[in-house]
């Protein structure tokens, strides 16, 4: 059962240790120069490091088109999508 108030409802949750703190600001890295105009429509300032999320698409990834990888972590958030619509969802 998920218990992440995440829409839409993930079809995998895995919880582990540790909180992402985003409280010294965000910032937005994207691996690809196409998902710039994201990260400036969020209105989150470039860069890496503490408070980072990071976008990227990965074709590779064992999902539908529609499907998305969300991973948290202390300093770092990475979302992957398996094409850009697999990102906006995530």
């Amino acid at each position: 059962m998920n218990t992440i108030p995440v829409i839409p409802a993930p079809a995998f949750v895995q919880t582990k240790d540790g909180l992402f703190d985003g409280s010294q600001g965000v910032q937005i890295e994207c691996a690809a120069e196409a998902l710039r105009p994201l990260a400036r429509f969020l209105e989150f300032p470039a860069g890496s490091g503490p408070g980072t999320v990071c976008l990227r698409i990965d074709g590779s990834v064992p999902l539908g088109p529609e499907g998305y990888t969300l991973e948290s972590g202390p300093g770092r958030i990475e979302i992957t999508g398996k094409t850009e619509r697999g990102l906006f969802y995530g």
